[in-house]
């Protein structure tokens, strides 16, 4: 093969994967992402990141892969379906979730970002290396939730039971208590936490 041929590495890959030879694929996908530009560069990026969630097994290095296509592209449906594959991975959930932090906050959409944030919270209830970055979170989408009370009380109760020590939860808590003046649950919720 010629190596500046692209079209013929793009081929090649697709080939193997075809054939069921991954390894071969994954060689092809390096060679073409390494001579690739731009979108073509991006899509060789995705294609290969894909390969190596499944079927080579090795998460942590697709995140690698995917990262500059999310840097370009913030919104990118692949890339991001990736990430959220990765998460699957103890390893790789720190590295999934900064990418998926720099996602929300880079999306024009206030209510996009903050379903973002909210999948990380759901990921992310029994990784605790990322307990910190769960405080922040919760209070970034709280702040998306003022004129949900139900919701922003339900979150905030969630994340003063399971980090109390974070005053701010505790304030939305009792904010949004007092507008849909039910003070019980944060009552409940203080107890369990104590």
């Amino acid at each position: 093969i010629d190596p500046e041929r692209i079209d013929a590495l793009s081929e090649l890959a697709r080939l193997e994967l075809a054939l069921g030879r991954s390894d071969r694929a994954y060689s092809a996908l390096e060679a073409l992402k390494a001579r690739a530009e731009g979108e073509a560069k991006y899509a060789a990026s995705l294609k290969l990141a894909a390969l190596l969630v499944h079927p080579l097994g090795r998460p942590a290095e697709a995140l690698e892969a995917v990262a500059p296509v999310l840097e370009a592209n913030p919104s990118d449906l692949d890339a991001i379906r990736i990430v959220h594959q990765t998460l699957e991975a103890p390893e790789c959930r720190a590295r999934a979730a900064e990418l998926l932090e720099k996602i929300a906050a880079a999306s024009d959409n206030r209510v996009q970002g903050a379903d973002v944030i909210e999948a990380l919270l759901a990921v992310s209830a029994e990784a605790p290396q990322l307990a910190k970055a769960r405080t922040r979170w919760l209070t970034q989408v709280l702040k998306t939730k003022t004129d949900k009370p139900a919701d922003a009380l339900r979150l905030a109760l969630q994340g003063a039971e399971s980090a109390p020590e974070e005053d701010e939860l505790w304030d939305v808590a009792i904010a949004m208590a007092r507008r849909l003046n039910e003070p019980g649950n944060v009552a409940v919720a203080f107890e369990r936490a104590m």
